[in-house]
């Protein structure tokens, strides 16, 4: 909990880009990783190469690796993601949780604060988290969702303006 709350602070404090500022293109998603497990059927990047299972993908390539994910319309596709300090753990998605916007941030803010949200909304689900009332109570494990959330907002803050600046140079 303290080091979620640390965290947190540390992002108040953390001067703020605006999404005008100039990101250098050898800044642009320096901080991306995509760990690809698999899918379906062959998933295909913009050139029609099919992509290998488990394959590692940083930078330029993990973000078009994200937008052929759009493209796979009928597959569901095993994945990592991690971004800055955030990391996000194996998940399954398919292409049809794709909406038909250009960039990839609103998808990536929903689908992987998914889990967190659920549990805000039905709070009576953290029985299933809680292995006993006196590790964590039910208050304190939704304080450290909250942190958490909040935490992961503020880095897709960051993926969301080196995107603006990505496909601006395009």
């Amino acid at each position: 909990m303290s080091k979620a709350q640390t965290i947190l602070k540390n992002l108040r404090r953390e001067k703020i880009k605006s999404a005008t500022e100039n990101i250098t293109s050898e800044e642009i998603f320096h901080d991306l990783k995509v760990l690809y497990h698999g899918s379906e059927g062959e998933l295909k990047d913009k050139n029609g190469i099919t992509y290998p299972k488990e394959s590692i993908l940083t930078g330029i390539w993990a973000y078009d690796f994200l937008l052929a994910l759009k493209s796979a319309r009928e597959q569901k596709i095993w994945l990592e993601f991690s971004y800055k300090d955030y990391s996000h753990g194996k998940f399954l998605i398919s292409g049809e949780e794709f909406d038909e916007e250009k960039f990839l941030t609103a998808f990536l803010r929903t689908r992987l604060d998914k889990n967190r949200q659920y549990l805000f909304d039905n709070p009576h689900e953290l029985k299933k988290y809680l292995l006993s009332e006196k590790a964590m109570s039910a208050e304190e494990l939704l304080a450290r969702i909250s942190l958490e959330s909040k935490f992961f907002q503020g880095i897709m803050d960051e993926f969301q303006r080196e995107e603006c600046a990505f496909n601006l140079d395009k």
